[in-house]
Order: structure tokens, then sequence, then C-alpha cells
């Protein structure tokens, strides 16, 4: 006779559908062994729950969309170049949105009828490019073209471009805000991307013609250079009137008619004539017409360096 034991006892009471058995024990490890196996993957891995895959998109979904605002908000603000065209003082900016002809007086007398004398008047081109209070106008002609480029030279000023831009073949360093009554002109491509779009001006001007002042001031330099194409330039350096901190440089002169120390009135003193030469056909120049250039910059000394020269002896204090 067998001994009774609690696991034969339960075995024999079972449940509703049968008895307890080790049968039924492996078939539910069998089964629980199924269920493994259909999350398992044919590499071996686990695969993840539903809601952590469904977590890992959310996630995903939201990084882009951040991505998309970052993008849109840097899409949206000026370029840092484009910053750094100068804005126009109120007063001037508001002489060029009216319009209309200027004249400036040449300081001559003239005999009117009836007697007396008046003072000569002449007709002022318009203005193609400013900076703050300081207007530069087209130098001895009524009409043409201008083509802003970068600077050759890293302490020119950015101009701010007067007219009705034609072309504008760098749009991340230069968008123009308003439009005024002048010239057409042109923005050329970047060269650098790290200067200023509009740091130089080239006024196309047809062979020969004599090249009145921009603006009115006094001449402190007259010098002939080297150019990159081997050639030989002259430039002209005024002082603005009434702005000692700027210098305007005047580029592509040929036989200058200025000295140091002359007063320049704007279009009434020739500084040259535009210097002939080879000149490049491009988009913005169809008819390679050769150009004065014009550039803006800080105030600085225009007295050659020597570099041989002796150092200056120290002072020292009296006893």
């Amino acid at each position: 006779m067998s001994t009774q034991t609690d696991f034969s006892t339960l075995g024999r009471l079972g449940t509703a559908s049968g008895t307890l058995s080790g049968g039924t024990l492996r078939r539910r490890l069998s089964l629980r062994g199924s269920r493994t196996v259909r999350r398992t993957s044919s590499t071996g891995f686990s695969m993840p729950p539903l809601r952590i895959v469904l977590a890992g998109v959310g996630i995903v979904l939201l990084g882009l969309f951040v991505l998309g605002l970052t993008a849109s908000s840097q899409l949206d603000r000026p370029s840092p170049l484009a910053s750094q065209i100068p804005a126009l003082d109120p007063v001037l900016e508001a002489s060029l949105l009216s319009g209309g002809t200027q004249m400036a007086a040449t300081g001559s007398r003239l005999i009117v009828p009836g007697g007396g004398a008046a003072t000569g008047m002449v007709e002022v081109p318009p203005a193609f490019a400013g900076v703050e209070d300081l207007a530069l106008h087209l130098p001895g002609v009524q009409d043409a073209d201008v083509i802003f480029t970068e600077a050759d030279a890293p302490e020119m000023l950015a101009l701010a471009p007067i007219g009705e831009m034609v072309t504008n073949a760098n749009p991340a360093g230069y968008d123009p805000v308003k439009t005024f009554e002048g010239p057409g002109y042109h923005v050329a491509e970047a060269t650098t991307g790290v200067r200023p779009a509009t740091g130089l001006a080239r006024v196309l001007l047809a062979p020969g013609t004599q090249v009145t002042s921009p603006l009115t001031g006094t001449v402190v330099a007259v010098d002939e250079y080297s150019t990159a194409d081997g050639g030989r330039d002259w430039r002209v350096v005024v002082q603005p009137e009434n702005r000692a901190d700027l210098h305007v440089i005047i580029r592509r002169l040929q036989s200058p008619t200025v000295a140091v120390g002359d007063s320049v009135g704007v279009a009434q003193t020739v500084l040259g004539t535009v210097r002939a030469g080879e000149v490049a056909t491009t988009e913005q120049n169809p008819l390679g017409l050769p150009s004065v250039w014009i550039s803006i910059r800080p105030a600085m000394s225009e007295e050659a360096i020597d570099p041989y020269a002796p150092a200056v002896a120290a002072t020292t204090a009296a006893s």
C-alpha cells in the first residue's frame, strides 16, 4: 500500500475540466516558450515591446519638428553680411525719397540782366551710393550703370546702394530694403563670402570720359600704383566735407588733374580721365565698358611708411 501525499490528492481532485497532471504543466511551459519564440527575431534578439517602439518614433518626430523650427528661424534672419550695410541718415534718406534735381553752387559769379551778379549753379548727377549722411554722386555723367562687388581690401566700408536694383547675384550678402530714384545697379556674386557685398562700386563709363568728383571735400592723396594685371593706375583720395573720419577713394584714373590740398566740388571738379584698358565682358557689362572704382574707408594717414626708418628715441622725464 502506497503512502498518500498532498500532490497525489491534488492530482485526483484536479479541476472542473480535468485532473492536474504534469502534462498540463508541460503544456503551459511549451505555450510560454512559443510566445517567447514569436517575439524573437531571426537574428536571435528579442523584439522590443510596441510601446517602446512608439515612444522612439515619437521622440524622432519631435526632434525633426524642433529642427525644422530652428532652420526656419535661421532663414528668416538677415545675413550677417547683409546686416553690415549701413543705414542712411534719415535726413538724407528723406531727401532721396523726395526725388527731384539737385543743384550745387559753382562759386563763380554770373552777370544777370539789369546789373548785379549771382552765384552760378550746376545740376548735380544722381546719387548712387551712401554711408550714413554722406552721398556719392555719379562721377561726371547723368546716367550710368553701377556694379557693386566685394571690396579688394578689408578696411573698406559697406556702401548703401541708391537707385533701382537690376540684378542681384549675391542675395546672401545683400538684401535690398528700399528703392530710391537713381541709376540702375547690379550686385555681383560673392568672391570671398566674408566681406560685404557692396564694398566697392564700379561705375561704368564710356572710354575717355572725364571723371568729376562724386562729393565735395579736400584731396588728401594722389598717387600711382601697380595693378594686379600689371598695369599702372592712379588713385585720388578725398576727405569729405564735414566728415573728417572718412576717406573716399577714386581709382582707375589716368592723367589726374588735381593735387593734394585741392578743394573739389561734386559734379564740378574734374579728377582725371577714366583709365582705358582691356575690360572683360560680363552679363552686367555686355559692352565691356571701363569703370571708375569708388570706395569708402575710415580716415587714415596717407603718408607712406618707411620700414627702414630708425626708431623714434624714447623721451625721458626731466629730473
